[in-house]
């Protein structure tokens, strides 16, 4: 499914995002992509983005 508007800023990636998380909740989560193209750096990594557990510890 392709969620399209040639002149942006109209709500395209919060649609996709309740879009992907309705079909991930009846496929399962595996089963759905969602991604963003936008020329200017889109919304779509701070819109799901889940910050880690505050004791979690990471190592490079």
């Amino acid at each position: 499914m392709t969620i399209a508007n040639p002149t942006g800023g109209v709500g395209e990636t919060p649609l996709a995002v309740g879009l992907n998380a309705i079909i991930a909740e009846h496929r399962g989560a595996a089963t759905t992509v969602c991604v963003d193209v936008a020329d200017v750096g889109g919304s779509l990594a701070d819109r799901v983005s889940i910050h880690p557990a505050t004791d979690t510890t990471c190592s490079h």
